[in-house]
């Protein structure tokens, strides 16, 4: 694994980094936030994916994490592939989604553009950020290999058809034999679906219970030994918790 195929840095140790969860469009509350937190000049400002939709400022949002360049490190979450999934014609608007100024905005195909050349797991400094989660089986190599995987099949020329193949709840267990579509999609369920796990298969991939109100057995992916690694994830607002305690 090399720098030039994951989102990671190897080179001098660079500050400390500012992490958000989900911005869903939430424009105000992030300017209030990142004003209070008033990090130092040149701190590296982490999104868990997300950036966009159920928020009133999709757009403006979007714009602001753009115009940060390089000072922003944001991974793809679930909305943010459900905006690329729209725009492709692949699925359509749901009700609450707040995605149509960014898709009627003059230069879509520009922001659409950044957006699908964004990572899908950023590591830097020890450190792992995913939107979702990653699974119990997976290490921080591994890890890494997959979202290179997945983040090269979304920028190839033919990415609709990879995005399209991406939907579907099978398969529902991690195999290091998985190859082609099957592989990329189980791992962006993993990555961007939702934080819950069952112990002996996943319970499917749209699961979006709290634990206390899941079926028993579900166990929050953070919670996993593999996962002490696991630094920042966007995922974990559902599971009512800021972020986990790590041992």
């Amino acid at each position: 694994m090399t720098p030039s195929t994951t989102s990671s840095a190897v080179s001098d140790p660079s500050p400390l980094p500012l992490a958000f969860g989900d911005l869903q469009g939430c424009r105000t509350p992030f300017q209030q936030l990142l004003a209070k937190a008033a990090p130092p000049t040149g701190t590296p400002l982490w999104f868990a994916g997300d950036l966009i939709n159920r928020g009133t400022e999709s757009l403006a949002t979007l714009r602001d994490v753009i115009a940060l360049g390089k000072q922003a490190v944001p991974v793809l979450g679930n909305h943010d592939l459900h905006l690329l999934s729209v725009s492709a014609g692949i699925r359509k608007s749901k009700k609450g989604d707040t995605i149509d100024e960014i898709l009627a905005a003059p230069d879509a195909a520009d922001l659409l553009e950044w957006i699908r050349h964004r990572p899908i797991a950023h590591f830097d400094n020890g450190m792992l950020m995913v939107h979702a989660g990653v699974l119990p089986q997976w290490d921080v190599n591994l890890t890494l290999e997959l979202a290179d995987e997945l983040q090269r099949a979304l920028r190839a020329p033919n990415w609709k058809e990879t995005l399209a193949g991406l939907y579907g709840n099978e398969p529902n267990r991690w195999k290091p034999g998985l190859k082609g579509i099957e592989r990329l999609r189980l791992t962006c369920s993993a990555f961007d679906a939702h934080p819950l796990l069952q112990r002996r298969r996943r319970d499917g991939f749209q699961q979006q219970r709290r634990p206390e109100r899941g079926a028993a057995g579900l166990h929050a992916v953070v919670r996993c030994p593999v996962a002490q690694d696991l630094r920042c994830d966007g995922g974990v607002r559902s599971l009512g918790r800021a972020r986990p305690d790590f041992a």
